[in-house]
């Protein structure tokens, strides 16, 4: 049952004063709450802002500038992650501002107009949107520490492979300070292993210019790379710690700071000292070689071919400044009869000791060369004869009855002498020259040895006498020439009558020497051998075989395979022919190719075991020629091979038993002469043959001695 009105309750808030008074309170109550919260909105706002932020940048300022370089992809995602939770954050900063506006644009009217509804919307956008930026700020700083960690980790292990493969590495690298007193900066092991320090610690306390074996060159190679920029490949001598020295190989690069000034020198080095001493070794063994390729090995002196090459030199120099020149050749007297009596050790041992004493008493300006066996030949630029014979006779008194001895036996040495001089109206100067002196020897020889003789005096006055007749000099050059040329012939008949003689006990080398003989100066023209040399070439091939007329019979003709024994006696037919051929001065060129046609290219040969290049070039034609006729040839044990068998036979011992530049020349002759022949088929022996001189005539044989 309800009441009537005058009965029921009189409520507070239904009064008019009251509810006015309710109202302005619920109004300043809201307002204070609403404002309160806005402005707790905008602080957590601001400050969560600023906590990300300097969170985040701290992160990434951690990171070190080698680091930003390595990962940059990663440094600008973490700032595009803080760019996002700033973008969020700026969201709750919005939402906050928006209450504070709406709170201040309310009023008591305002509250009557929009009622407590627009109130707890508004608490309802602040709460949500605050809920709404502190999931993002969450999510983002989630990710971003997901992002850093894998970022520090990737950067980490880079470091670290980076770090073992410096560490690592068999070359120093470095960083070091420029100026005088620069010290290095950081170091790897290898450079202070490398310097013989046990740590890089005692290394870094070192001053670089202590590590240069010369300090000053540190100072040059800084001031280079300070003008260049970098260094390629300096070498330096430096030390280590116990002062040994060793080569090192620098390459470094300056590093300049903003300003453009040099703040370090970045570099690596390596231990090139085995290099430098191979190097070392190198030049030294071609030194060698050149040495040995222009000295005569037993005396030190020049050989015969640096005599030719500086000879040459000296003509052409004197001719075209008009200059005196002059030469004396020089003879050991009896030297053969020393070799005879005391054998070859004490011989040596006599041309070693004038070699010394040609040295002590030939002028600073004269060559000093040993042109075969005994002689020795003085090339005397600028002087005259007369003045080549007074220093030709300071070097006989020098050497006059020296003593040589050997501990066991001693003889007394004397030198006879022939001095030439240059003439401009003569041809073939060099060869000219040479034989004038030696006929001006031969003279000296004849006049009771032990003095000197001069020929071409443009004076006409004797450098030994105080006036000669010049005619009567004249005449006896002539008759020494006759008298030469007449031996000449003499033996060119004899050697003839000797090889004839030989080949006659042996019916299966008929025209051996004679086709050797052709074969060895058709391969030396294939050579480019000048004429002198291919008539030097033939005329040994003549004679190559010459010792075996000291073999027996039972060796040549035996049919079968020859023992040890006989072998050892039929490889003594060269050292055999030698000692014939010996005697004759005029010889000399052909003795050592008969000597040494039989030696093998790759030292396996008699009588001496010599290889490759120390091989005259005429023996090792002779070893070829010898060969195929020997293997085209019937002999007692095989029936003969046609050439082109003869010519696989050899071309496969190229390089061992045979020159291989030989073996082409031969090759390239052989296919020029059937060329020639327009031949079809195989060549023959007789195809070779043909064009071969039958018979050469004496006077055609010495014209070329």
């Amino acid at each position: 049952m309800s009441l009537p009105d005058s009965e029921r309750p009189v409520l507070l808030h239904s009064h008019p004063a009251y509810s006015a008074a309710f109202a302005d309170a619920l109004r300043s109550v809201s307002r204070l709450f609403v404002m309160l919260l806005a402005r707790v909105l905008v602080v957590a706002g601001v400050a969560n802002l600023g906590l990300r932020l300097v969170r985040s940048w701290a992160a990434a300022a951690g990171l070190t500038d080698l680091e930003r370089q390595a990962r940059e992809g990663n440094i600008m995602a973490l700032r595009t992650r803080i760019f996002l939770r700033a973008a969020s954050l700026l969201v709750l900063l919005v939402a906050g501002t928006c209450a504070a506006v709406l709170t201040l644009v309310m009023d008591c009217d305002g509250l009557e107009k929009y009622g407590p509804g627009a109130i707890r919307v508004v608490l309802i956008i602040g709460g949500a949107t605050l809920l709404l930026g502190l999931a993002i700020s969450a999510w983002v700083t989630r990710v971003t520490t997901r992002e850093v960690a894998v970022a520090t980790e990737a950067l980490r292990q880079g470091e670290e492979r980076f770090r073992s493969l410096v560490e690592n590495l068999p070359v120093g690298i470095y960083r070091n300070t420029p100026g005088p007193d620069g010290r290095f900066v950081t170091a790897n092991p290898a450079s202070a292993r490398m310097h013989g320090y046990d740590s890089i610690e005692e290394f870094l306390r070192v001053r670089v210019a202590d590590l240069y074996a010369d300090p000053s060159q540190r100072k040059d190679l800084s001031d280079k790379l300070i003008a260049r920029g970098r260094l390629e490949q300096e070498e330096i001598r430096l030390r280590r710690k116990d002062g040994t020295e060793f080569w090192g190989a620098v390459t470094a690069q300056a590093v300049r700071d903003e300003s453009g000034q040099i703040c370090y020198f970045d570099g690596h080095m390596e231990d090139i000292t085995a290099r430098k001493l191979a190097q070392e070794a190198l030049q030294e063994a071609n030194r060698r070689l050149e040495e040995l390729a222009t000295t005569d090995e037993l005396t030190g002196l020049w050989n015969r071919r640096r005599l030719g090459e500086m000879l040459k030199t000296e003509i052409d120099r004197a001719l075209r400044q008009e200059t005196a020149l002059a030469i004396a050749m020089f003879d050991v007297d009896q030297f053969k009869a020393t070799n005879d009596a005391y054998g070859h050790a004490l011989g040596d041992q006599v041309l070693r000791e004038v070699a010394r004493m040609f040295r002590g008493a030939a002028r600073a300006t004269d060559v000093v060369a040993r042109y075969g066996g005994d002689e020795v030949v003085v090339l005397m630029p600028d002087t005259s004869a007369v003045e080549a014979v007074a220093a030709a006779e300071r070097i006989r008194q020098a050497v006059d009855h020296q003593v040589v001895s050997d501990g066991h036996s001693s003889v007394r040495v004397t030198l006879s002498a022939g001095v030439a001089a240059l003439k401009l109206d003569e041809t073939d100067m060099p060869d000219t020259l040479l034989c004038a002196a030696d006929e001006a020897l031969f003279a000296a020889k004849h006049s009771g040895r032990n003095c000197i003789r001069s020929w071409g005096q443009e004076t006409g006055e004797a450098a030994d006498e105080t006036s000669v007749n010049r005619e009567a000099v004249d005449r006896l050059r002539a008759r020494v020439v006759a008298l030469s040329r007449e031996s000449r012939e003499m033996f060119v008949r004899g050697v003839r009558g000797l090889v004839h003689a030989q080949e006659a006990r042996d019916p299966y080398a008929k025209f051996h020497s004679e086709n050797v003989a052709h074969f060895s100066a058709c391969i030396a023209r294939a050579m480019g051998l000048d004429a002198q040399q291919v008539a030097v070439v033939r005329r040994a091939g003549l004679l190559h075989d010459l010792g075996k007329i000291g073999v027996p019979d039972g060796i040549l003709w035996k049919p079968f395979r020859l023992t040890d024994h006989e072998r050892k006696l039929m490889q003594q037919h060269v050292v055999v022919g030698v000692r014939i051929l010996d005697q004759l001065r005029f010889l000399e060129r052909e003795v050592p190719l008969v000597r040494h046609h039989h030696e093998r290219y790759d030292g396996g040969g008699y009588p001496d075991g010599i290889a490759g290049e120390a091989i005259p070039l005429g023996a090792r034609i002779l070893g070829v020629a010898d060969a195929l006729d020997a293997i085209t040839a019937d002999r007692p044990y095989r029936r003969a091979q046609p050439v082109h068998a003869a010519l696989q036979m050899i071309v496969a011992d190229a390089g061992r038993q045979f020159d291989p530049q030989v073996v082409d020349a031969l090759l390239r002759w052989v296919s020029s002469a059937s060329r020639h022949l327009s031949k079809v088929g195989d060549v023959t022996v007789a195809d070779l043959c043909e064009g071969r001189p039958q018979e050469t005539e004496p006077a055609e044989e010495v014209a070329t001695l």
